[in-house]
């Protein structure tokens, strides 16, 4: 069920990203990430789209303009939720 819902967003975001004209190109970084965590890199020129699916509820998104980004085995940065 994880990896369906994982592919129906990630087929989304493609389609978004393809009708919005800014994907070139796609980088999948599936080694060196702890069991579970799935990253997808989108990126185009400068611009990049970072998706981590940690699990079935949980779901971080980084976007830039600013450069290549980091590399998608690397964990997105994340603050401790406010108390």
């Amino acid at each position: 069920m994880k990896r369906l819902i994982s592919i129906k967003l990630l087929v989304a975001l493609g389609i978004g990203l393809v009708l919005t004209g800014i994907m070139a190109s796609y980088q999948v970084a599936q080694a060196q990430t702890p069991a579970g965590v799935q990253r997808v890199k989108f990126t185009s020129g400068n611009n990049y789209l970072i998706v981590e699916f940690l699990n079935d509820s949980l779901v971080h998104f980084e976007l830039s303009a600013l450069g290549p980004g980091p590399d998608p085995s690397s964990p997105i940065f994340t603050t401790p939720p406010g108390v």
